[in-house]
């Protein structure tokens, strides 16, 4: 909740790929916000709905730790 909007719809946005339990928790937390802008709802309910808890598959760990790698250290 410290980041500007924009990045942290972009992180939200990259969670499609590795989102735990506790990311959808945290998700669902957001997204039944009332202080939160519609559109970090918007991109929350985005990651909530193809990530049905029911259905999740989690990438390895490598693949995770490989995407959050980039996310850290991306170059602006």
């Amino acid at each position: 909740y410290m980041l500007d909007e924009e990045k942290r719809i972009e992180f939200i946005r990259n969670l499609k790929s590795f989102a735990e339990k506790e990311d959808l928790e945290k998700l669902r937390e957001i997204y039944e916000s009332k202080t939160e802008s519609d559109k970090l709802k918007k991109v929350a309910k985005e990651v909530l709905i193809p990530n049905n808890e029911d259905n999740l598959v989690k990438p390895s760990f490598c693949h995770r730790f490989k995407i959050a790698w980039g996310i850290l250290f991306n170059k602006y």
